[in-house]
């Protein structure tokens, strides 16, 4: 019998995060775009036509089924500059933000600025920060896509009154606000909206393959399809978890099945995969909770779970270990 590899500790423990707001820069800081999303933007197209070569060339498809990958490969590249010129404004966006306000540069060379003490309305859906001033001024922002965009997000919650904030950042605003710990306090943190809109373009995609290998494109395309429609409805429904966290215990809300709770005091190993993608709680005997973890968290929300496991787990000896897979 194949004997499982041991375990392997990691050499740091888990960091925490204050449970105090942290201090307001009082110097203007710029947040610019990241390098890997220009990147992913300029390398996905070339992705595509080399996949499109790989089906022509390797494959060996016939005379018409080359001119159709052509036109199809044309126009999804001709999609894809179309989205990415419309959301330049959002993605290379740069944020400069001071004690008077935050501005942003579009790559158009446009300055908008928007004071703090005129700000209406704050809002955050899909990932997307929007902010409306009463002069009539609206921005949207990527803040996972800017340089540090979570001390952006702080930034931006510290200074305005959190009655412009939506329910959401309002919930961001009292973990920062130092209701971290409290043990009367019950935090809900759900997966970034993000991953739900992955799984939603893979159904989508799928489905389009579905309808074109009916048609015309063949067993193959119906296969490809198949297997995206899948993948996506299973990245859907994992998107749906949610985490109850308290200074006594932690609770599992599903997808499928009934709330699952553990108390801090009956764990006593975490195992976690690389990057933080799932996270293992054990307890005595056959007790055990398995999740998504904080790589598909927002940044805040993944802030609290490390904190919340550091306060209750790690001050008290509980040992992290990382595992290839979670068997």
């Amino acid at each position: 019998m194949r004997q499982s590899r041991p375990l392997t500790p990691i050499s740091r423990p888990i960091t925490a995060v204050q449970a105090v707001p942290p201090p307001v820069p009082l110097e203007a800081e710029t947040y610019r775009p990241r390098g890997a999303l220009a990147a992913v933007l300029l390398v996905a197209p070339t992705l595509v036509a080399l996949g499109l070569i790989f089906v022509v060339l390797v494959l060996h498809a016939s005379p018409a089924t080359e001119q159709e990958l052509l036109a199809i490969g044309g126009g999804a590249l001709l999609i894809w500059l179309i989205v990415v010129v419309l959301a330049g404004r959002i993605l290379f966006s740069t944020v400069q933000a001071s004690l008077d306000g935050i501005e942003v540069h579009t790559v158009r060379g446009e300055r908008i600025l928007l004071r703090w003490k005129l700000i209406e309305d704050i809002s955050r859906r899909f990932g997307l920060l929007r902010l409306r001033s009463s002069d009539g001024k609206d921005v949207i922002l990527l803040e996972s896509g800017l340089t540090n965009g979570q001390q952006l997000l702080r930034q931006i919650l510290l200074r305005v009154s959190p009655t412009v904030l939506n329910p959401t950042l309002q919930e961001e605003l009292k973990v920062l606000g130092g209701t971290l710990l409290d043990p009367v306090a019950t935090h809900t943190l759900a997966i970034a909206p993000v991953w739900p809109g992955v799984g939603g373009l893979f159904v989508l995609g799928g489905v389009g393959l579905l309808a074109w290998g009916a048609v015309a494109a063949g067993p193959s395309m119906l296969i490809l399809g198949s297997v995206l429609v899948v993948l996506g409805a299973a990245a859907v429904a994992l998107s749906r978890q949610r985490l109850l966290v308290n200074s006594q215990e932690i609770t599992l809300l599903a997808p499928l099945g009934q709330p699952h709770t553990l108390l801090w005091a009956e764990i006593t190993l975490i195992e976690t995969l690389p990057l933080g993608l799932m996270m293992r709680l054990r307890g005595a005997g056959d007790l055990s909770m398995t999740f998504l973890g904080p790589f598909f968290l927002p940044p805040l929300r993944a802030e609290h779970l490390r904190a919340e496991f550091d306060a209750q787990l790690d001050q008290r000896g509980v040992m992290t270990y990382r595992r290839w897979r979670l068997g």
